[in-house]
């Protein structure tokens, strides 16, 4: 179901992110994959030949890259104990255990597509409607379903992790917004970005990127660009030394 493994790395590229003099190994399912600094997951995997990274969720259809971007659907992964990794944005790194999430025995071959024999019975939300009499059995209709949730595992072990910022754009290495005086608004927002190293984004390039996706004003009106952000020794971004710097 995944086809060939014959590698399919891209001779380089005029402005490639990937450093090649940097290899990188990590696994895929147990087996060992090399890639390099500047890939991301999907990225070495596809260039070591693999094709199908997941599962549809009803019926276990074999799902591979769409878009490689980051909210790439067929890209969903777990790496280690987090689940629902995007494997089209997540930078590999050495030792990293990377595997297909709710596929058994195995993403080859998924014993769980059997599903699609019954496909004319399981209508959209066929779920909502089929199982809701009687009401006592539904805890057993309700364990059932959840083995079918496309959603990786978690061990009950593992402290949480409270992310403070999430960076969808892949040239944002890190980021920081602080208020700035305007005439008319009184304050504006500015982004202190910190770029992926060999990144040739621009002040214009990344303000059109937020005015895309945000509310405009939510969107920063000016950029700066540094090398890193200032950070305590906690690890939190030194807001005060930015609008020294910048405000």
């Amino acid at each position: 179901m995944t086809g060939p493994r014959a590698p399919m790395r891209l001779p380089p590229q005029p402005g490639e992110m990937i450093d090649r003099g940097r290899p990188v190994e990590f696994t895929w399912n147990g087996r060992k994959v090399h890639g390099y600094a500047g890939d991301t997951i999907v990225s070495a995997l596809a260039a070591a030949g693999e094709r199908v990274f997941s599962r549809s969720l009803k019926y276990h259809r074999p799902r591979g890259v769409l878009t490689a971007s980051f909210h790439d659907p067929g890209c969903m992964v777990q790496v280690g104990d987090e689940p629902n990794v995007r494997a089209a944005h997540r930078l590999v790194s050495g030792g990293m255990a990377v595997t297909s999430q709710n596929t058994w025995p195995s993403l080859r071959f998924d014993a769980r597509a059997v599903n699609r024999f019954a496909g004319r019975f399981l209508t959209a939300g066929f779920y909502y409607k089929t199982f809701m009499r009687p009401r006592f059995l539904w805890p057993a209709y309700e364990s059932a379903l959840r083995r079918f949730v496309n959603g990786g595992r978690v061990s009950p072990d593992t402290a949480p992790i409270h992310p403070a910022k999430r960076y969808a754009h892949p040239d944002v290495l890190e980021c920081a917004v602080i208020g700035v005086p305007h005439e008319k608004w009184g304050e504006a927002i500015r982004a202190v970005i910190a770029r992926r190293n060999g990144s040739d984004l621009t002040e214009e390039a990344l303000i059109a990127w937020c005015r895309e996706r945000m509310t405009h004003f939510k969107c920063p009106t000016s950029v700066v660009f540094v090398e890193s952000l200032p950070k305590g020794g906690t690890g939190k971004v030194q807001k005060n030394v930015l609008r020294q710097r910048f405000g």
